[in-house]
């Protein structure tokens, strides 16, 4: 459960696996590719807590949001958090 105050944002109810997106700028995305071992901090669970995983997918095409000068990708990457790193 993550809550800020007294406003639940999210719950998880299966931590076997957890997918998660991560916005990445297209100068660095030519380094990404859907298998590359990726670790992910999860603040919920403290900030001393790495979990590991792997690049689910990255994203054929960029997008770039209202006001930003920089085109990213969505890149997916599946955690399992019973992993810690």
């Amino acid at each position: 459960v993550r809550a800020t105050g007294d406003v639940t944002h999210y719950i998880i109810s299966d931590t076997t696996r957890i997918l998660v997106y991560a916005d990445v700028d297209e100068g660095d995305v030519v380094q990404v590719e859907r298998g590359q071992r990726a670790r992910a901090r999860v603040t919920a669970l403290g900030d001393d807590v790495w979990l590991e995983g792997a690049v689910y997918d990255v994203a054929h095409r960029g997008a770039t949001k209202a006001g930003a000068e920089t085109t990213t990708f969505r890149v997916r990457v599946l955690l399992n958090p019973d992993q810690p790193a």
